[in-house]
Order: structure tokens, then sequence, then C-alpha cells
């Protein structure tokens, strides 16, 4: 009888066992042609892995190659750059990008800055020291940020370089800035200083220099050297180079002819002749 029973315990165990086994099979099968969860999982898991790869595989240069929302103003084109067309200064643009040659590019739609030049206007202060009217000891002339800059608005700088540099209609300029001058030196004359105000007292430039200014009407030229007014100093210390032109009695203008970013070899040099001045200036506030 025991014996009987335990064959009979045997059997039973033997048919569960093969019932859960088809249960398992069935439940593990895809029905009706759908992709089970496990098998998705897997699926995306490769997919990223596959993505992975291609990038570590492919250049990044072909990377960035598929990319048509970097844009750029041509091949000559380096900013910071001067337009001598507008004599406006392009800065950046806010959102940049790298392109397949490994240049600097700009994305598209984004926001661009520019620096304009006090004075450029016109209305620049002349201010006579010392001496008399007609033969004065010093002369002076203000460039200070307040002084009215051409064009007159953001909106008009804007066009302005747009119609020069082609820049998209879509790109803005959102921050029209004056250069903020704060070293400066004549061109023919030994004067030179620190500060946003040139001025001229050797006999040389009084007599000659300020002779042809107000006669023939022939310009100082100047190098002017600063950053942009803004509330950074900005990475770029700039080198104009320009005239001060009569306009009117007492007043002078502000002709650019040229601007350019300083690289670190110029920069030295211009602090050198900084720190030669006597009494000692702050030069390191400037240059650094």
């Amino acid at each position: 009888m025991k014996l009987f029973y335990g064959l009979w315990l045997m059997a039973f165990g033997f048919a569960c066992s093969h019932d859960s086994a088809s249960v398992l099979s069935q439940s593990d099968s895809p029905k009706g042609g759908a992709t089970p969860h496990r098998d998705s999982s897997v699926q995306k898991v490769s997919s990223k892995e596959v993505a992975a790869e291609s990038d570590d595989v492919l250049p990044k240069a072909q990377v960035r190659l598929n990319n048509p929302e970097c844009l750029s103003l041509g091949p000559k084109i380096r900013l910071p750059h001067y337009d001598p067309q507008s004599q406006l200064m392009l800065i950046g643009f806010l959102k940049t990008c790298s392109r397949s040659d490994g240049s600097q590019g700009f994305l598209k739609g984004s926001s661009f800055t520019a620096m304009g030049f006090p004075c450029s206007q016109g209305h620049g202060r002349i201010e006579k020291r010392g001496g008399t009217e007609n033969n004065p000891g010093l002369i002076s002339f203000s460039l200070q940020n307040a002084c009215p800059m051409k064009p007159a608005t953001t909106s008009e700088a804007e066009q302005a370089l747009r119609q020069s540099l082609e820049i998209p209609k879509d790109s803005h300029l959102v921050a029209f800035i004056p250069l903020s001058v704060d070293f400066w030196e004549f061109e023919h004359y030994p004067e030179s200083d620190t500060g946003f105000t040139p001025e001229i007292y050797s006999p040389q430039a009084l007599s000659k220099g300020w002779a042809k200014f107000t006669g023939p009407g022939e310009g100082f030229k100047v190098k002017l050297y600063g950053r942009e007014n803004s509330w950074d100093r900005g990475r770029f210390l700039f080198r104009v180079l320009g005239d001060l032109l009569p306009d009117g009695r007492h007043q002078f203008r502000l002709q650019v002819r040229g601007a350019e970013a300083l690289d670190t070899d110029e920069l030295a040099k211009v602090k050198g002749r900084c720190e030669a001045l006597r009494p000692n200036r702050s030069c390191d506030t400037i240059f650094d």
C-alpha cells in the first residue's frame, strides 16, 4: 500500500512540473507578434552603444560638418573684426560653435555685440590751459565714453554691419558699446599717457601741429588703446588708429583709420612704453 501511494505521488509531481514549464514557456513567447519588454530594453541599449561607437569612430570634423546651424562670415573674417566700411568693430556672437575646418562659427539666430568709438560723430570737447587763447600751454581732446558715436543708434549700427558683412537677418545686435580709452599716443609727437584725454604740450606739437589743425584742418594722428566699456573688462585690448580732426571752432571729431585686437607680444610692447613714463602710471590695471 505504501509503495503504491509513493508511486502515485511521483506521477502527480511530474505532471505538475510539466504543466508549469508549459505555462512559463507560453508567458515568455510574444503574443500576436508583439516584441517582449525584455527584448525592447536590450534594443534601446544597443542603439545607444552604436551611437556612442559612431561618435568615437567618426572624426569630429565630419560630425561638425553635418551641423547646418553653425554659420560663418567667411574665412577672411576673424573675430573681433574691424569693418572699414561701417567703421565699427564686430566683437563676437553670443552663441559660438566649431566648424568642420576647426574655425569658430556662430549658431543660427545668435545675437552679436559691436563696439563703436567715442567722438566719431563729432562734438568732442577741446580744452586749452595756460598761456593765451592763441598760444596755449596745453591743449586736450576729451574722448570720454559719453561723446557721441557714429552711428548714433544700435539699430543703425546693426544695419550697417549687416549690409557690410552679410550677417543673417535672424541675428540681432544686442549691445553697441563705446571703446573705453585707457592709454594714448601721438604718432608724430612725443606725448603719450594713460587716461581718455590726449594732450599736446610739447613746443613742436603746439606750434606746428596746432597751426595745421586750426589752419588747413589737418588732424593729429593718434593711437588709442582700450577695451569695451561694459561691466566686464573684456578679453581683448584694442589699438585704434585715428585722426583728431577739427569739428567747429572748439570741438573735434575722431576719424578712425583702423582697429585691431592686440596679441600678447604687441600688448607687452605697449605696456613697456607705458611703464617707461615718469612718474609711474598704473599700467598693470590697463594691460593685465
